[in-house]
């Protein structure tokens, strides 16, 4: 009887570990790290909407999703830069705006 309840407390145990087990996963993100003269200038990611940057620190932290993606930086409606660029996973590129 004795040997019994230990094979079903081991049992229980088993089933409870095995229940508890699971996938994680995190959300996957990179950034663009825009510095020098970008006060005033605006990006474009792709096709999207241009967003204005008017920060005023030291740096523009935009979130991205990982991937290829073609960044459009323009000043007074001129466009002065256009890269393609790849961003992996938790990866920051960084575009120096003049």
């Amino acid at each position: 009887m004795k040997r019994l309840i230990c094979l079903f407390i081991i049992a229980l145990l088993f089933i409870g570990c095995a229940h508890n087990q699971g996938t994680v996963t995190k959300d996957e993100k990179a950034f663009i790290k825009f510095t020098g003269n970008y006060i005033g200038a605006s990006f474009q990611v792709d096709e999207s909407q241009p967003v204005l940057m008017d920060e005023s620190n030291e740096l523009f932290l935009y979130e991205i999703d990982p991937g290829t993606h073609i960044i459009k930086v323009f000043r007074n409606e001129n466009l002065v830069i256009e890269r393609k660029l790849y961003f992996g996973d938790n990866i920051t590129q960084e575009i120096n705006v003049k």
